[in-house]
């Protein structure tokens, strides 16, 4: 199946989904995140501000806060193409949408991106060889491509519907190192 059959069959399964139910997987998810070692360890963990019908990122947030942890999340300028890490203090603090919808803290205070250890990567549908198909735009293959954060754990959430045989990937596509859902957390052998 090619990137965009694919994406489209994934995106109608999602919308198949309840609100309850993303929300009970999301909370699954939470729980097998925050048991890893890289998370226990991670000082500087970049997540994203989840949007319907994906992994519910709050909880993750809120126990990052309370864990001491510095979070951040990308901030995407859609004129070049790029993300920058921008500080979120609170799950509270003033925000701006913009026209796409994605929400970015207002204060819009960047970090340094080769202080991140942990990036918590979001997508359409992954595989369990790390493989993901993202939403088309290729801003987390251009980030996570970035020597700057090289050395960061690149941690694919979804749920289990959103796996597959194999992910079709191009020479740019960038492998995960692990994918967590609701059941499970797959190391991947990179």
């Amino acid at each position: 199946m090619d990137k965009k059959k694919l994406r489209q069959t994934m995106n109608n399964a999602l919308a198949c989904c309840s609100d309850r139910q993303i929300a009970l997987w999301s909370e699954d998810i939470t729980r097998h995140i925050v048991s890893l070692d890289i998370y226990r360890s991670a000082r500087v963990i970049m997540t994203f501000l989840s949007m319907a019908g994906e992994y519910n990122t709050s909880s993750l947030i809120a126990q990052a806060l309370a864990d001491g942890k510095t979070v951040v999340v990308p901030r995407v300028n859609f004129a070049d193409k790029t993300m920058a890490a921008v500080k979120l203090s609170s799950l509270d603090q003033d925000m701006v949408i913009d026209r796409y919808g994605l929400r970015n803290p207002a204060d819009n205070i960047e970090v340094d991106i080769s202080k991140i250890e942990l990036i918590i990567v979001p997508g359409l549908t992954f595989d369990a060889n790390g493989r993901r198909l993202g939403r088309g735009g290729g801003f987390y293959d251009r980030f996570l491509s970035r020597e700057q954060v090289s050395n960061a754990i690149r941690c694919a959430v979804a749920f289990e519907l959103q796996l597959v045989d194999n992910v079709p990937t191009d020479d740019h596509d960038v492998l995960m190192s692990l994918l967590v859902t609701e059941k499970r957390v797959i190391e991947v052998s990179l």
